[in-house]
């Protein structure tokens, strides 16, 4: 397993941390990374680091950094050869405009016919009638997935929780330990022991990514 992170988080301050912006707290973010991606049994994360926050351009003509992002994909697809990519839908989980980004851009990848052809393409989702009712996930919103679109649930179990939250206690800049409880919280109640997706361009309904 393989975790794909585009941007540096250069920009991403929280005050209890006191790290300033810049290249600080990339590198302590690098460091996190990869100490979630340990945690949860995959590889190294790989790191595209492009600047936090900014995909969104006009100049030096609009989707410069999204053209180099899929370029890198494009070249990270060839080598790993997926069977399965999971990433952001439209929404971005929780609007974050990164997330959307990355996700349309991992979209257009598959679109263009540049990603190994058996590979499948998955959207992380939260069912509405869960989402309606949920705690904020760090303070922010959740956004809904209609529930006939998520039409691939993956069961976890005791160790797979453990890891999550293991993962999610590396971003020790991102959080303190009383909000990382919190939007766990959030994240089980919204999981409820399954994670669910949404496959692009549909599918029948399965158990399983592959």
């Amino acid at each position: 397993m393989y975790v794909v992170v585009a941007t540096d988080g250069r920009k991403g301050v929280a005050a209890h941390a006191h790290i300033p912006a810049g290249d600080s707290l990339a590198t302590v973010r690098a460091g996190e990374a990869r100490c979630s991606a340990q945690q949860l049994g995959a590889q190294p994360p790989i790191l595209i680091g492009l600047e936090d926050a900014g995909l969104a351009v006009i100049s030096p003509w609009p989707g410069e950094p999204l053209d180099r992002l899929a370029k890198k994909l494009d070249s990270i697809f060839a080598v790993l050869r997926p069977d399965a990519v999971l990433t952001w839908g439209p929404e971005g989980g929780y609007g974050h405009a990164d997330h959307r980004l990355v996700g349309d851009v991992v979209t257009q990848v598959f679109q263009s016919g540049a990603a190994p052809a058996s590979a499948r393409l998955y959207y992380v989702g939260f069912p509405p009638e869960r989402v309606a009712n949920s705690p904020r996930w760090f303070g922010f919103h959740v956004y809904p997935t209609a529930t006939a679109l998520l039409t691939t649930t993956v069961s976890f179990d005791e160790r797979d929780r453990s890891a999550a939250r293991r993962a999610l206690g590396c971003h020790r800049s991102q959080a303190t330990e009383d909000e990382m409880n919190e939007s766990f919280s959030a994240l089980e109640h919204l999981w409820q022991g399954q994670v669910a997706f949404q496959r692009w361009r549909g599918g029948p309904r399965s158990s399983s990514l592959f």
